[in-house]
């Protein structure tokens, strides 16, 4: 017969329904005030002994016992929701699960947390790489790295396996359009009605968001600047029914049909809905937040737009618009970046090769690397006015000159 043990120390019995072995011990509390309670059950009393005694060692050197059963799936769930979710932004959180769901799920997901190994992370590398891509493997492993790290920090692992392995690096698809190929690009949108809008990308760097999310109390045409402080983002929907799929009330599997959806946001995510799931959003880091100048050519463009839309619907005040004045939908606005390649006779290219070639161009120029950096919203951000003057001076002239060689 097994005495009392002490307060503290757990219990430690033998259970009458199916004759094991059963270890339980009190870690405190939740984030809610409820208990919580680790356990191990086995055949073998030293077995589970041994186990409750090592549980007594990690958490009495403040680590939380890893429940027996916690699986790789299990804890990225609980890492999605209440770890990255709170913390990051929501088209972060959005490839964040689609990853998990996808690849590491389907690869590493019945693995015990406290047993995945760097061999158990290659093999998920390779098995992606070979089955999607290798850049969906690349893709993945900071994913898995970052949801271990948290796991590290928690005490539910002893080391984070994902650190331990390699990934090759790969060199980015995306290049920078020829010089030659922006000039053809440039000429063939002066019949376009939004070729300022092609303009601007070419000749500030600024990306697409950036630039379809641009109102005009942000553009100052007497002064030549433009105020980046807002992108357009599409952002997600979760269940208005119900706090926690895949039980909603509204029995509909995704939350973009939920007659009572919001958007899914983290509290205290600076957004300004503008219509459906397109809103304004703030840059990812401070240094996006960012007043650029124009080129004079840019400006008279802006200037022949705004009078050209002086009269058209303008309920958001944005530069660029649809026919009602709506946020354009970056899908579309692919879509028109396309055709006019098309009609300018250069090779498809994604609409990002415009903020390559700005970069490209004013680094062939010999502009100076920091006043490029600060351009494309890459920089420190600027901490006094006389230094935002200096800078701004030093990018007008670059834009300038990069204006000419472009026109």
């Amino acid at each position: 017969m097994i005495g009392q043990r002490p307060y503290g120390d757990g219990s430690l019995f033998q259970r009458a329904s199916d004759g094991l072995w059963v270890a339980r011990l009190g870690t405190g509390r939740d984030e809610d005030g409820k208990r919580r309670r680790w356990q191990c059950a086995g055949r073998s009393r030293t077995v589970v002994l041994t186990a409750l005694r090592q549980a007594r060692i990690e958490l009495a050197s403040s680590a939380v016992p890893v429940p027996q059963g916690l699986t790789v799936a299990a804890w990225l769930h609980r890492w999605l929701e209440d770890v990255a979710r709170p913390t990051v932004r929501p088209s972060t959180w959005r490839d964040y699960e689609t990853t998990v769901r996808r690849h590491l799920i389907p690869n590493l997901g019945s693995t015990r947390l406290t047993r995945l190994t760097p061999g158990d992370v290659r093999a998920m590398h390779h098995q992606v790489s070979s089955s999607v891509s290798v850049s969906a493997a690349n893709k993945a492993h900071p994913v898995l790295r970052a949801a271990l790290s948290d796991a590290e920090r928690e005490g539910l692992v002893g080391r984070n396996a994902a650190r331990l392995v390699r990934t090759p690096t790969l060199a980015s698809p995306r290049t920078a359009l020829p010089a030659g190929d922006a000039r053809r690009i440039l000429a063939a949108s002066r019949t376009d009605p939004r070729d300022s809008r092609w303009l601007a990308a070419l000749l500030t760097g600024a990306r697409q968001g950036e630039l379809l999310g641009l109102q005009w109390d942000r553009v100052d045409l007497d002064a030549g600047t433009l105020d980046l402080a807002w992108q357009l983002q599409a952002l997600g929907y979760r269940h208005g029914c119900h706090p926690r799929p895949p039980d909603p009330g509204c029995g509909k599997t995704r939350a973009g049909s939920c007659p009572g959806r919001q958007l899914d946001v983290p509290a205290g995510f600076e957004h300004t809905p503008l219509r459906g799931r397109l809103c304004l959003a703030r840059p990812k880091s401070s240094a996006g937040r960012r007043l650029i100048p124009l080129p004079p050519n840019l400006v008279d463009a802006l200037t022949r737009h705004r009078e050209a839309t002086r009269h058209d619907p303008s309920p958001f005040g944005l530069v660029w618009s649809t026919g009602d004045g709506g946020p354009i939908p970056a899908r579309d606005d692919l879509t028109a970046w396309h055709a006019l390649l098309q009609r300018a006779g250069v090779p498809r290219a994604h609409l990002h090769a415009a903020r390559h070639t700005t970069a490209t161009v004013l680094m062939d120029l010999g502009i100076d690397v920091t006043v490029i950096q600060s351009i494309l919203g890459h920089a420190q951000p600027l901490t006094t006015q006389r230094y935002q003057h200096a800078d701004l001076t030093m990018s007008r002239t670059a834009l300038a000159r990069l204006a000419d060689h472009l026109t």
